[in-house]
């Protein structure tokens, strides 16, 4: 998944994604 921009996978990677997938919205 694009979770492992910002990291591998972790929790920081998953959040960062989930900001910038919102803000791509």
């Amino acid at each position: 998944t694009m979770a492992s921009i910002g990291g591998a996978g972790t929790f920081d990677g998953i959040f960062l994604t989930g900001i910038i997938s919102v803000l791509l919205v």
